[in-house]
């Protein structure tokens, strides 16, 4: 089942959104970081600022990606009610289906996983167990 939660984006061009992304462990980054397909960088005007190429390890290849240093406000929600905010790194691939929380993203949004298979989590410290979106 995986684990997604919803968050909303506030992008430094002023546009916002809010999503659905997917918690990946297995998506490392040294930065809290979200990665965002093609679509929703453009509906957040991210295009319009500088990007740095990069590249992203995947399990068999490498994949380019254009990365925006600190671009976004993420604030983490449930049923409305804001949990954690959090400044992320934007990667953005062509061909990402949905968007991805890295590890380091999980851990600023202080989420801890109950069960990927039940697609429980709650917020590290708190007794409440929420559900996956």
């Amino acid at each position: 089942m995986g684990v997604r939660v919803r968050i909303r984006l506030e992008a430094i061009t002023g546009k916002s959104t809010e999503i659905v992304a997917l918690l990946n462990s297995g998506a490392e980054s040294p930065e809290p970081s979200i990665a965002l397909p093609t679509e929703i960088a453009e509906e957040l005007e991210l295009n319009e600022l500088k990007a740095e190429t990069t590249y992203s390890e995947e399990a068999t290849t490498y994949v380019e990606v254009k990365l925006y240093k600190k671009a976004i406000k993420g604030t983490l929600l449930d049923n409305g009610e804001e949990l954690t905010s959090v400044i992320l790194d934007v990667a953005v691939a062509e061909g990402l289906i949905e968007p991805l929380l890295s590890d380091s993203a999980i851990d600023a949004f202080n989420i801890e996983i109950i069960s990927f298979s039940k697609g429980l989590w709650r917020i590290r410290g708190e007794n409440k167990i929420r559900k996956s979106v």
